[in-house]
């Protein structure tokens, strides 16, 4: 690609007969800036422009370099923010013209702000112009990461630790919060809150008001004054509330008068039920003032302070609403609560992923260890073969190993871990199947699979639950709904007994009576053959599966079969059945609830009953 410069776009222009760019004039001394000359409401404008020598692979920058725009949407430090990564798709052939578009965007920008077309757009990126805000007065300010209900819009106290210089963390009253609930951001930054909550000056009692009208946030060439800030926040929320937050905050004045420190977290609305956060530090000497027949200090927004000096809080949202709405969206997974059981390759990426997604709770059983015989097709590595506390390999039990890595990822999670088997969980006093949303089988083992099946169905509110499990090496693997809003379908329906009386899987893509198990340092050491590959493809469609039957989005019980390649299976002389040789994938799909059984003993009784 030939270099582009300012003077050979201008020397272009005449040919696309563009009537916006009036002019537009290299700079003296940089032939990648200029200056372009354009009017707009019949009034002449200059705007500055840089091009790269990546152009027009990189968009050019537009600059009101005369400030005639300060404050509308999208423009910050003066630079026109036009467009979104891939909205406008390059031709590499036509750079002029690429040159061109990206003007017509940065006016259109521009205008919109000017009509307020895009006003709205002020609440959305209030976050980001909050942090440039007051920034040539040189506003000091502070970084808050926040885990917060946003679900919860009453006006109330929260608790601010300070970690490190002008760094908090903000959550929920940890006074409310009981043993066994975790604390995510504690996890995240490795802290212990509320050990440092009793150090003196790490804890702040702050204010939390989320407002009930948005804002527009100051210019960064300015600040709200005390009184903006006061009239601002007391405005947009209830009298009760201003009320009950001057009877709360007041301090014990022990002197006449003293140096106090108020923080204030505030969220406004902005669009689609989302909210935006900022906060503010103001920090003044108070006077005792008499209140029901006490000495107190009163909040500094009702007591404005002597010397008052205003800083800003730039606030992060570590909430797992937040998080979820920049995914695909699994909204609403938080108060879910899922029973996996199996912990193996299958399972450990179920687990990993549901978390992921946002499930609130997940309980693990599974009573096997972790061995080094696992490492290459398992979610785990190397570092949980080995115990910390003993050399000695393979003690480690797989829930403990992947409830850890689950909390260090996503801390948000409850992780309820269990080294017993399945049947010991069930008997156990406490258990109650009907709590669980979702029951997910990850073991890969037909005979105990089909009693559980049984007993599960027995129920009088069958919990909907998942069997995942994988075939030998990579010819593929299924995912069965079963117990979802009492239809038929369930694990004992793909079985079918053969001639000879033995139970066959009618399902199944490998045929039946043939040998898989491969043994490498005797019978210690059999298994079933598969990569990681694999287990990651049934895993996946095994969460896909259960967060669609958590949602509400599967009505029936359907059998979803994943075919693999088969490469491997085929070189190795094993046969499979008609079903994997005469069925592509899409009609697998259409075909899934053709694996019910008229018949069946399990299901079929159940909805007679």
């Amino acid at each position: 690609m030939e270099d582009y410069t300012i003077e050979r776009i201008a020397d272009e222009l005449p040919y696309y007969h563009n009537r916006d760019i009036e002019s537009l004039l290299p700079t003296d001394g940089d032939p990648y800036s200029g200056y372009i000359k354009t009017k707009l409401n019949e009034e002449s404008v200059l705007i500055k422009v840089d091009i790269s020598t990546d152009f027009p692979h990189k968009l050019p920058m537009f600059t009101d370099i005369e400030r005639k725009f300060t404050g509308l949407p999208h423009i910050l430090f003066n630079e026109i923010c036009y467009y979104q990564q891939d909205s406008l798709i390059i031709n590499p052939q036509d750079p002029t013209k690429v040159f061109i578009d990206a003007f017509e965007m940065a006016m259109k920008t521009i205008k919109d702000g000017l009509s307020g077309i895009n006003f709205t757009d002020y609440y959305v990126e209030f976050e980001e112009i909050w942090k440039s805000s007051g920034r040539l007065v040189n506003k000091q300010f502070g970084i808050v990461s926040a885990d917060l209900n946003v679900n919860d819009t009453s006006v109330r106290t929260i608790d601010l630790i300070s970690i490190e210089n002008n760094q908090f963390i903000a959550t929920e009253s940890l006074d409310e919060i009981d043993k066994e609930t975790s604390i995510p951001l504690e996890q995240i930054f490795n802290k212990d809150l509320k050990r440092i909550k009793k150090r003196r000056g790490k804890y702040f009692r702050t204010l939390y008001l989320p407002l009930e009208t948005s804002i527009k946030p100051p210019a960064e060439d300015s600040f709200w004054s005390y009184d903006e800030i006061k009239s601002i926040l007391l405005r947009r929320i209830r009298q009760k509330d201003i009320t009950k937050i001057k009877r709360d905050m007041v301090i014990e004045a022990r002197a006449a008068e003293q140096t106090i420190v108020d923080l204030v977290i505030v969220s406004i609305p902005t669009v689609n039920d989302e909210r935006a956060f900022f906060g503010l530090i103001l920090k003044g000497i108070k006077e005792k003032k008499a209140f029901y027949g006490k000495n107190v200090f009163h909040h500094s927004l009702f007591d404005k302070p002597k010397n008052l000096e205003i800083h800003k809080l730039i606030v992060y949202n570590w909430s797992t609403d937040y998080l979820l709405k920049r995914t695909s969206g699994s909204i609403g997974m938080q108060n879910k609560n899922v029973l996996v059981v199996g912990a193996g390759s299958v399972g450990s990426e179920v687990i990993l992923k549901l978390a992921k997604g946002g499930v609130g709770k997940i309980t693990i059983v599974d009573n096997d260890y972790f061995s080094r015989d696992n490492v290459l097709r398992h979610r785990l590595g190397f570092d949980s073969v080995i115990n910390k506390e003993n050399i000695f390999p393979e003690t480690n039990f797989k829930v403990d190993k992947i409830a850890d890595e689950c909390r260090s990822k996503y801390p948000h999670t409850i992780i309820d871990p269990h080294s017993i088997t399945f049947e010991e969980y069930l008997n156990k006093e406490k258990t109650i199947i009907k709590d669980y949303d979702l029951i997910i089988f990850a073991i890969g083992s037909p005979n105990t699979e089909l009693e559980i099946s049984k007993r599960l169905r027995s129920e009088n509110n069958v919990v909907p639950h998942i069997h995942s499990w994988l075939e030998p090496l990579d010819i593929g693997g299924h995912v069965l709904v079963s117990g979802n809003n009492n239809a038929s379908g369930c694990y004992n329906c793909i079985f079918e007994s053969s001639k000879e009386g033995h139970l066959i899987n009618k399902i199944s893509f490998s045929s039946s009576g043939q040998n898989f198990i491969r043994k490498i340092t005797g019978c210690g050491s059999a298994f079933t053959p598969y990569s990681f590959l694999d287990s990651e493809r049934i895993a996946i469609a095994t969460v896909d599966a259960a967060i669609k039957l958590l949602s509400g989005t599967i009505v029936d019980n359907p059998l979803f079969s994943v075919k693999g390649e088969g490469d491997i299976f085929f070189s190795q002389q094993f046969r499979a059945t008609e079903r994997y040789l005469n069925n592509t994938q899409e009609q697998l799909k259409q075909d899934c609830l053709s694996y019910k059984a008229d018949s069946c003993p399990v299901c079929t009784d159940m909805r007679k009953g």
